[in-house]
């Protein structure tokens, strides 16, 4: 297995595409692990809880003002007043003439036209008049709505077998679905990168970036004394920045499930503060995953030599899923007779079916491309990367165990 090869199907799509058939639960497995927040701001604190499905980079920033529990606040009490805010906002309320009303949101600069004095909703709370009034009083209400953010969840798969200490952690509000796969040169600092399968960009260096997509690349070399090396392989991807009102405790569902909830203590969140955090996969579950992948692209590489794979369907990961249900059932304990077959069954026809990918029989949307300046990846068969001499990968220094692809 090449430290070159990415994961063909991460903890997430496993648990999304595949994983309901089993109706997994993370705390089936060792649990990935939860950051500390980092908050930016004057507002309230927030907590990620719960245990991750993947790993994850998350941001998530308010862009309105407001309360984690909206309230309405002190009135005259000839006013009755009830409902949930839904903006945070105060107002005055000027009796124009018997049974009728109007109202400013600027402290009387401008009026609205007048109403009868019938109950009336203004942004969630319902005015009744009880009275007595009288032409040309002013009352004022006020209420607290609900803060509101945007929330952006990276999924990413990191380089397997990396021997630095390098990461990539991306960050920006996204308008759609994107997916990136970024790889490292042969040169120092330079990489690559591809988004949702098409042509490979590059070389790149340093903080990017890239056009089109509201996303930025920041590298961090982390300890050391090794920050990256030649081919190590990223995969992000996110689905796309969604708003939301805040509420005390909210689920990270959106567009798929993350197993992840943010918390928030309250009372109050102010625009223009951010939020950050991360998280790990769970690690027997990952194991579990890179071979698998590892599996198929022993297949995948008789077809696409001295490439590297930038894009595949979902036929290669659900495929790639199915080689890892055999070990998922045994790691389970689940050994009743005619669940063991049908897994057994569902693995043989994945692999049957890399096979005839490999023979170029079967033609499911790969983007595989040679990357210049990157070494060509290769496969380790039935050997720890971490222990075979790599060399300069020339054909004349080919490690034992390697093989040309």
């Amino acid at each position: 297995m090449s430290r070159c090869n990415p994961l063909l199907c991460t903890p997430a799509q496993f648990y999304n595409l595949i994983g309901n058939r089993f109706r997994l639960k993370p705390n089936e497995f060792d649990p990935g692990l939860v950051s500390d927040v980092t908050h930016i701001g004057t507002g309230c604190a927030m907590r990620v809880t719960d245990l991750p499905y993947d790993a994850y980079v998350g941001e998530v920033a308010v862009t309105r003002s407001g309360d984690v529990v909206p309230s309405i606040g002190a009135h005259d009490q000839r006013l009755e007043l009830t409902g949930v805010p839904t903006l945070t906002f105060s107002a005055q309320l000027q009796i124009t003439s018997a049974g009728y009303f109007r109202y400013s949101f600027n402290l009387g600069v401008d009026w609205s036209a007048s109403f009868p004095t019938n109950p009336t909703t203004i942004n969630g709370v319902k005015i009744e008049f009880l009275g007595p009034f009288t032409v040309g009083e002013v009352l004022t209400i006020s209420a607290v709505g609900p803060a509101r953010a945007v929330a952006t969840v990276y999924n990413i798969a990191n380089p397997i077998g990396m021997q630095g200490t390098g990461a990539v952690i991306p960050s920006g509000q996204v308008s759609r679905a994107y997916r990136i796969a970024i790889v490292m040169s042969s040169n120092a600092g330079e990489f690559y990168y591809s988004v949702n399968g098409g042509a490979a960009v590059g070389p790149a260096t340093g903080v990017t970036t890239i056009p089109g997509t509201g996303i930025t690349l920041t590298f961090d070399p982390g300890a050391g004394p090794t920050y990256y090396s030649p081919g190590d392989y990223w995969i992000l991807s996110t689905r796309g920045s969604w708003a939301f009102d805040v509420v005390p405790l909210v689920v990270l569902s959106r567009p798929e499930q993350t197993g992840l909830r943010l918390a928030f203590d309250g009372p109050s969140l102010v625009a223009g503060d951010s939020y950050t955090f991360s998280t790990t996969a769970p690690p027997d579950l990952l194991e579990m995953l890179i071979s698998a992948s590892a599996e198929m692209m022993a297949f995948l590489r008789a077809r696409y030599r001295d490439q590297y794979l930038l894009g595949w369907d979902n036929s290669v990961t659900i495929n790639t899923g199915r080689i890892m249900a055999e070990t998922l059932y045994d790691r389970k304990g689940m050994n009743w007779k005619e669940d063991r077959q049908t897994y057994t069954k569902m693995a043989a026809e994945a692999r049957k079916w890399g096979e005839l990918v490999g023979r170029k029989r079967m033609h499911p949307e790969i983007n595989a491309q040679p990357l210049p300046g990157v070494l060509a990846p290769r496969v380790i068969l039935g050997q720890d990367p971490a222990q075979i001499n790599e060399g300069p990968f020339g054909d004349g220094d080919l490690a034992v165990g390697w093989i040309r692809l």
